[in-house]
């Protein structure tokens, strides 16, 4: 399929850029970030709201990959799944400080990572998030419950007990809403990606 070795040479070339960046390849942290700027900077400014803070988070994340470069791993996560993560912790960081400041009471479940949430495989399938009107199309196509619940656990931050706690649902609820949610995401990115191939 023309389109999976197309990606999969993206990987390739991303993985490499991020070896060089570990012995200090300052051209290499360039074709990172022009990679995966745009995505990254989409999926920020959909958690947080604000432009200006979004680019200052993707800012940060390519700042952290630098240092980190050296700890990168391919066999654990692709470079875009590694990018992600730094981008949603650094933004939701950004989030409790919002919710610190205006003196509102924070759960100590606020830390859950997305993997207590839900799957591994469904963070890689977040990660083709790569635009606010693609994510907004396929989280239109799910029932408002599902979208809701995966709006607050993944772009949000919450973790499912302060939806329930939020939504006034069971917990039990929740968690198959987001379970359900997921399996249906999948069905449509797959769908996706069969009439982009």
């Amino acid at each position: 399929m023309l389109f999976g070795s197309a990606e999969d040479r993206q990987v390739a070339k991303a993985a490499k850029w991020i070896r060089a960046m570990a012995g200090e390849d300052r051209r290499a942290l360039r074709l990172l970030y022009d990679a995966y700027h745009p995505m990254l900077l989409s999926f920020a400014r959909r958690m947080l709201g604000q432009q200006q803070e979004a680019e200052e988070v993707v800012q940060d994340v390519f700042i952290r990959a630098w240092h980190l470069a050296d700890r990168y791993d391919p066999e654990r996560s692709q470079p875009l799944g590694w990018l992600f993560m730094m981008t949603r912790s650094i933004a939701l960081d950004r989030l409790r400080k919002r919710v610190k400041a205006a003196e509102m009471s924070l759960s100590g479940e606020q830390n859950a990572s997305f993997e207590q949430l839900s799957s591994e495989e469904a963070m890689q399938s977040f990660e083709k998030v790569y635009n606010e009107e693609w994510v907004d199309r396929l989280l239109g196509g799910l029932p408002d419950s599902q979208r809701r619940c995966l709006e607050m656990t993944v772009l949000e931050g919450y973790t499912q007990a302060e939806v329930a706690n939020r939504l006034n649902r069971p917990l039990g609820t929740v968690k198959s809403e987001i379970r359900r949610g997921l399996a249906r995401l999948r069905a449509l990115w797959k769908k996706e990606d069969t009439h982009a191939s």
